[in-house]
């Protein structure tokens, strides 16, 4: 159980008000001053684990009786709802952001669950864009022809590298037990970049079997 002291030590780590606390994690300002005033004695879960995931995606955790900065800036996500995970991830870390881009390479959308498609679309009702880079010639497009761009066959990868925010995730091969996500400013930038330079050369597809 996380202290009131520790909320207000965190948010000094993070220069952040309550009120942009609680634009961070979706938590109103009046229960986190609660909170931080000892007022409640024990707050649930589902009132501190969105405060615990804001300071978090801000690089700050908690620790006994005190908060530091995360030292580890690779995470690893593993299960059948590894995918689906991420994709509540995505959203979290941009619903409230000025960035609202999530940039996808290597795409294949026919791995995507149904779940993870509904995922997606709740992210794009918030106004977050999601763009994709497709295998040359592929047409399983669910989403306006737009939000994609193909790349040549021979480039084509069997992998997926998303960039949203601050972080950067890679999975490799088509049936990887694993996701990888590196939380750094600096690496997202390199892959944003990378992806929007590559994303002015490659063509837009023309036609689609599946766009909605």
């Amino acid at each position: 159980m996380i202290k009131p002291n520790q909320i207000k030590a965190a948010r000094a780590m993070c220069g952040w008000s309550r009120s942009d606390l609680s634009e961070h994690s979706g938590i109103h300002d009046a229960t986190i001053k609660a909170i931080e005033n000892g007022e409640v004695d024990n707050p649930r879960s589902n009132t501190l684990d969105p405060i615990i995931e804001a300071f978090g995606r801000k690089g700050v955790e908690f620790i006994d009786g005190g908060v530091r900065e995360k030292k580890d800036k690779i995470r690893i996500l593993e299960g059948k709802d590894k995918y689906l995970r991420l994709m509540d991830e995505i959203y979290r870390v941009l619903k409230d952001s000025s960035n609202k881009e999530v940039l996808v390479s290597h795409a294949d959308q026919r791995r995507s669950t149904e779940p993870v498609i509904e995922a997606q679309k709740r992210m794009m009702k918030a106004g977050i864009r999601i763009k994709f880079t497709v295998c040359e010639g592929d047409k399983y497009l669910l989403y306006p022809l737009e939000n994609y761009r193909y790349i040549p066959k021979k480039d084509f990868l069997n992998s997926a590298i998303i960039v949203y925010g601050d972080y950067v995730s890679i999975s490799v091969g088509e049936n990887t037990t694993k996701i990888t996500i590196i939380h750094d400013e600096t690496i997202a930038e390199v892959f944003r970049r990378q992806f929007k330079t590559l994303w002015n050369i490659y063509k837009e597809p023309t036609e689609a079997l599946l766009e909605k």
